[in-house]
């Protein structure tokens, strides 16, 4: 623990462990917005947190693609799209 980081106590023996070796988050978890949008409307928008910067594949298929999938059969049924894999 670097700097001032650690506890004060007056009897360290019998302290108890989750005190002494209590770990802090070095980073806040990120928070992910996902939606689509198009000239015909936006999708219901996806909002979680994620420790990576990106969408990973289970977020895609899991989260986005249901409500991408739900905004394309609202307003594009009959346009033609394409589908771009993430990454």
């Amino acid at each position: 623990m670097p700097g001032n980081a650690g506890f004060y106590s007056s009897d360290k023996e019998n302290t108890p462990p989750d005190v002494k070796y209590k770990s802090k988050q070095k980073f806040e978890p990120k928070i992910l917005v996902w939606l689509a949008l198009s000239s015909k409307g936006i999708s219901a928008p996806y909002i979680g947190t994620t420790k990576v910067s990106a969408v990973d594949v289970d977020v895609y298929i899991g989260k986005s693609l249901p409500k991408l999938m739900k905004f394309i059969n609202k307003h594009h049924i009959n346009d033609k799209y394409i589908l771009a894999r993430p990454g």
